[in-house]
């Protein structure tokens, strides 16, 4: 009795292990994307931004005020792409923009998928904000990788974006 217990114990072992190297070798797995960087120049669309005000309202900015906004993107010779949209919250106000400190969270919306991000920073006179990429879908699936969205000058409607998306 004890000799067919172990012998099994071993036929369920090789076949454990016989089914495990079958799922290593041809287990199907998804090939891993290479490294990509994307970029754009993003225009503001005016008249896309929308305000929310918290107490105390109709002052000036205040601590946990939003803003929700809308780019174009752009190839670097102006064709249309998609658009990128974002949600940000003030965490910190100074009486001036400059100083204050923010948190976003967006989405990047492009003929093959989305691309979604988020960031924190401290805004400056001309602004050079990085940002992680936390995910997307399409051709985008599972992304990660970090960006970075320079704007140009105050009076430009446009930045420069590159984003660097991981293997």
């Amino acid at each position: 009795m004890r000799r067919i217990t172990t012998l099994i114990g071993a036929g369920l072992v090789a076949a454990a292990t016989a089914s495990l190297i079958a799922v290593g070798v041809g287990g199907g797995a998804e090939p891993v994307p290479a490294a990509q960087t994307l970029t754009f120049v993003e225009r503001t669309v005016p008249g896309a931004d929308v305000v929310a005000d918290v107490p105390p309202v109709g002052g000036p900015t205040s601590k946990g005020d939003s803003f929700m906004f809308r780019n174009e993107v752009l190839t670097h010779t102006g064709k249309k792409v998609g658009i990128h949209e974002a949600r940000c919250t003030y965490l910190a106000v100074t009486t001036e923009v400059v100083g204050s400190r923010l948190i976003c969270d967006g989405i990047y919306t492009l003929a093959e998928g989305t691309l979604s991000s988020q960031t924190a920073f401290t805004f400056t006179e001309n602004p050079r904000i990085s940002f992680t990429v936390d995910g997307g879908t399409g051709a985008y699936e599972g992304a990660r990788g970090s960006g970075t969205l320079t704007y140009r000058s105050p009076h430009d409607p446009h930045s420069d974006t590159v984003i660097r998306l991981l293997p």
